[in-house]
C-alpha cells in the first residue's frame, strides 16, 4: 500500500477538524498530539457514493515514556554592554583563574594594564573602585591586586556613572561583584595557584544558606614575585647644553597579601533585608631596584656614571565594615535603603636610596655615597552614611533620589633623613620632615530619572556636593581651609537596533580632587637621572 502523505490539517480550540477536497480512493488518518499516543483510523473509502465521512468523537491516550537525563546549557557572553557600563563576567573566564581582579580586567577594552600591573581606565589612573557597590579603604590599584579573581562573579566598568554615584574618580568607577553561595545548605570552594619565579596564591570560601539568613566567609593569601629589566632614555635640552641620560634598571618586587572576608545577609520577611560585611588584612610590598646611570653633556662632552640602589617597603594594615538595611515599600518597585560604612587603615612606607659615583664599568668608586631614608607613617579613619530612595513614577519611569555624608580624617608623619658624614649620623631634613592632619567632609544630594521612550533607554540626573577641607601642619601657625559647592549633571541615552548593534550618547561631570599626599606643601625635585 502507498503510505505517502496526501494532506493534513490542525484542529481548532475545540478539537474539531475538517479535511476537504479529497480525491477518490482508500485512505487512513493519523492523529498526533504532544504527550499522547498516535491514533490511527483505517479503511476510509471515498467514492461516488461516499463523499463525506463523519469520524465522530475520537479518543487519544496519554503516552507514558521515560526520558533520559536532559542537560540544558547556555553560554554567557564574556562582555555585556549596557546604557552606562560594561559588565565583565569573570566567573567563566579561564584566563583569570588563579589571578586577581587585574587579570580579569584584561577583558575590557577600556582598561589598560602595563607589565607591572599598573591600571588605567580610559587612559587615566584616577578612578574609583567599589566592592559590591560599596567603598573600600585601600587605594584602587591595591584593591584590584588583592582581590582574587576566584572570588569575583563579575566586574562592572562604569565609564559614565549616574548622579547616584560619588563624583570622585574622573575616569569612572570599577565595581567588583563578589560571588555568593547560590545553593542552599553548606558549600565551599578551595583554589590554589603555583607559578614560575616564586608565584603562589590560594583562597578558601565557605557559604551557609538558610531560609532567612546567609553567611559567607573567605580567606585569601598571595605571595607573588615580579622581576623586570628596564631601559630608560631621556634627553634634557637646556639653554646652552644637551644632556643625554640612560638608566638600566633591574627590579625585584615581592608582594604578600593576606585577607579575611565575612558577610551576613538576613531577611526576616519579604520586605526587610539587613546585610553586614567585613574585610580586613594586610599587604606587604618589598622592592629592590638597582640602576646603572650614565650621562653625556654636550658640547662639553662631560660624562657621568653612577650606581643607585633603591629599597621600598610598604605595609598597609586595614579593616572595613559595611552595614546596610533595605525596606521594600507598599508600591511595587519602591524602596528605601540605608548604608553605613567605617574603615581604618594603618599605612607604613619606607623608602631607602643610595647614590654612588661609579666608573664607566659601573664599579662603585664613591667613599661617601649619598644616603637617604624616607619614612611615611600614617593612619586614617573613614566614615560614610548613605540614604537612597527609589520610586516608580510610571511603568517606564523610575525616580532615584538620596543623600550622603562622608567624613575622612588622616594623620601623616613624614620623616626625611639624610646621612651626615661630618657628624657620622642621620639628620632629618626640615624642608621635608613634618606632621600634618588632613580632614575632608563632603555632603551630597542627588536626583536621577530613568525612563524609556521610542525604544530609547534614557537616564538624566543632577548631583550636588559641598566639600569642606582642612589641612594643618604642625610646623605652621595656621591651617589651610578650603570649601566649595559643586554641581554634577549627567545624562545617558541608548538605542538598540539588534543584538549586535546599538548607539549610545552619554555625558557626566566628574572631579579629580587632589589627595592628602598631593596637598602636603613639600618641595619636589628631580635630577638628570629621573630622581
Amino acid at each position: 500500500t502507498d503510505s505517502s502523505l496526501v494532506t493534513g490539517t490542525i484542529t481548532n480550540n475545540s478539537g474539531e477538524f475538517i479535511i476537504e477536497k479529497v480525491k477518490y480512493g482508500n485512505y487512513y488518518i493519523k492523529l498526533s498530539f504532544v504527550g499522547y499516543k498516535d491514533c490511527f483510523i483505517h479503511d476510509l473509502n471515498f467514492g461516488e457514493n461516499t463523499k463525506t465521512i463523519d469520524l465522530g468523537q475520537l479518543k487519544m491516550h496519554p503516552a507514558s515514556s521515560m526520558l533520559g537525563e536532559v542537560e540544558i546549557t547556555s553560554r554567557v557572553s564574556p562582555i555585556i554592554n549596557s546604557i552606562d557600563k560594561q559588565v565583565l563576567n569573570v566567573d567563566k573566564n579561564l584566563l583569570a583563574t588563579g589571578g586577581t581582579a587585574v587579570d580579569a580586567l584584561l577583558l575590557s577594552p577600556s582598561i589598560q594594564v602595563d607589565p607591572e600591573g599598573n591600571i588605567k581606565l580610559r587612559g587615566s589612573t584616577n578612578f574609583t573602585v567599589l566592592i559590591n557597590g560599596k567603598p573600600t579603604t585601600l587605594k584602587p590599584d591595591e584593591v584590584l591586586r588583592q582581590t582574587p579573581a576566584n572570588l569575583i562573579s563579575r566586574i562592572e566598568v562604569i565609564t559614565n556613572p549616574s548622579a547616584k554615584y560619588t563624583s570622585s574618580g574622573g575616569a569612572g568607577i570599577i565595581n567588583i561583584i563578589l560571588k555568593k553561595g547560590a545553593q542552599s545548605g553548606l558549600n565551599g570552594m578551595v583554589n590554589a595557584t603555583v607559578g614560575t619565579k616564586d608565584k603562589y596564591s590560594g583562597d578558601v570560601s565557605i557559604n551557609l544558606n538558610r531560609d532567612k539568613i546567609a553567611l559567607s566567609f573567605a580567606i585569601d593569601w598571595r605571595d607573588w614575585n615580579t622581576t623586570g629589566l628596564h631601559d630608560y632614555y631621556r634627553d634634557y635640552y637646556k639653554k646652552d647644553t644637551v644632556h643625554h641620560a640612560i638608566m638600566r634598571q633591574d627590579r625585584l618586587i615581592k608582594e604578600s597579601n593576606l585577607g579575611f572576608r565575612f558577610g551576613l545577609d538576613f531577611n526576616p520577611d519579604e520586605k526587610n533585608n539587613i546585610s553586614y560585611s567585613f574585610h580586613g588584612g594586610y599587604t606587604s610590598i618589598e622592592g629592590d631596584i638597582n640602576s646603572k646611570n650614565s650621562g653625556l653633556s654636550l658640547p662639553s662632552k662631560t660624562e657621568k656614571y653612577s650606581y643607585n640602589s633603591f629599597y621600598l617597603h610598604q605595609k598597609p594594615k586595614f579593616y572595613t565594615n559595611n552595614l546596610g538595611y533595605n525596606l521594600k515599600l507598599k508600591k511595587e518597585g519602591s524602596s528605601i535603603s540605608i548604608n553605613a560604612y567605617y574603615s581604618y587603615i594603618d599605612y607604613y612606607l619606607l623608602t631607602s636610596q643610595t647614590q654612588s659615583i661609579a666608573d664607566s664599568n659601573f664599579n662603585i668608586i664613591d667613599t661617601k655615597p649619598y644616603l637617604q631614608d624616607i619614612i611615611n607613617d600614617n593612619y586614617s579613619h573613614d566614615y560614610r552614611l548613605n540614604l537612597d530612595y527609589t520610586l516608580p513614577v510610571t511603568n517606564k519611569t523610575t525616580l532615584e533620589t538620596g543623600g550622603s555624608v562622608h567624613y575622612y580624617k588622616r594623620f601623616l608623619d613624614v620623616t626625611y633623613a639624610q646621612f651626615n658624614y661630618d657628624d657620622n649620623e642621620w639628620a632629618n631634613n626640615p624642608d621635608y620632615t613634618n606632621q600634618y592632619n588632613f580632614n575632608e567632609d563632603v555632603y551630597a544630594a542627588y536626583a536621577n530619572l530613568n525612563t524609556s521612550f521610542w525604544g530609547i533607554q534614557g537616564s538624566i540626573g543632577i548631583r550636588t556636593e559641598f566639600m569642606d577641607r582642612l589641612l594643618k601642619q604642625d610646623s605652621a601657625m595656621s591651617g589651610y581651609d578650603y570649601s566649595k559647592l559643586h554641581f554634577f549633571p549627567s545624562f545617558s541615552f541608548s538605542k538598540s537596533f539588534n543584538e549586535k548593534n546599538s548607539l549610545n550618547l552619554a555625558m557626566s561631570n566628574r572631579i579629580n580632587r587632589p589627595d592628602e599626599y598631593m596637598m602636603n606643601p613639600f618641595p619636589e625635585f628631580e635630577d638628570d637621572y629621573f630622581y
